[in-house]
């Protein structure tokens, strides 16, 4: 089945944008504005929503609550001329998956695209483990006669040397050796974990961590105080050379890095 990909965009942009979407493989949907997009998600299981926040018929970002309310899974990217810290920030708390600034490259839309529809297809299989698991407890509490399971214990991530998390806590430990975080520091160290043995970017950090963009000149500044001070903090378990430095880059998480990856004080 041909990935969906909705477009609520002018004229020029459907015309330049239909047809590279068709030649890579995608169902495209047109729609005119946001009630029809709206509409179209509720009978059509649409993969990827793409929205220029230029168009008039648009009226601002507080429609993406009522779309992701109906497809959870839906995908958005929105494109702008003027992509502000102020767009970004309300975009995530949206749950956007990517803003683009016009003029774009081809290339960097199918790009983001292609990991959008990636993040969809992940999104629908954790739905449905999670229908899944619902149905394996409710079968369970029917064969134990029993109308409520109590609720589990938030589990502790597991990190190497014996050493375990609780970012709700915001505690790292190992026995008798106890460390706390900031939340600064715990959500770092949580944008790390799930991103176990990749290369992130100085920008995505910023991105991921505080809730804004920045230029690749400003973000390395911003970041590099949280990482000494959180590697000060791992070096408690011997951990500090888990998170390496890129150089030119940005860092990367991996436990089974030798020392001398970290490079620097940053």
């Amino acid at each position: 089945m041909m990935p969906k990909i909705l477009l609520q965009i002018n004229s020029d942009l459907t015309q330049a944008l239909e047809p590279i979407m068709q030649q890579a493989g995608y169902e495209i949907m047109i729609v005119s504005d946001v009630r029809a997009a709206l509409e179209t998600t509720k009978s059509e299981a649409v993969d990827v929503a793409l929205f220029d926040l230029d168009e008039p018929k648009i009226g601002g970002i507080s429609f993406l609550h009522k779309l992701q309310g109906i497809s959870p899974a839906t995908q958005i990217i929105l494109i702008a001329k003027q992509i502000t810290s102020e767009t970004i920030f309300s975009a995530i708390r949206s749950g956007v998956h990517d803003c683009i600034k016009k003029p774009y490259q081809t290339k960097e839309l199918l790009s983001s695209v292609e990991k959008a529809l990636e993040r969809c297809a992940k999104e629908k299989r954790i739905q449905k483990l999670i229908e899944q698991l619902e149905n394996t407890l409710n079968q369970l509490k029917s064969e134990l006669g029993i109308s409520q399971i109590p609720k589990a214990r938030t589990k502790h991530i597991a990190l190497p040397n014996s050493v375990l998390l609780d970012l709700l806590k915001r505690v790292m430990w190992r026995g008798t050796v106890e460390v706390r975080l900031t939340s600064a520091e715990a959500n770092l160290l949580r944008v790390f974990v799930m991103n176990w043995g990749r290369v992130l970017t100085f920008e995505e950090l910023v991105f991921l961590t505080q809730g804004y963009g920045v230029d690749v000149q400003e973000a390395p500044e911003i970041l590099r105080p949280l990482i000494s001070r959180l590697r000060k903090k791992l070096r408690a378990f011997d951990g500090a050379h888990w998170i390496a430095s890129i150089r030119s880059d940005g860092y990367l998480f991996d436990a089974d890095l030798p020392d001398e990856h970290v490079n620097g004080p940053s």
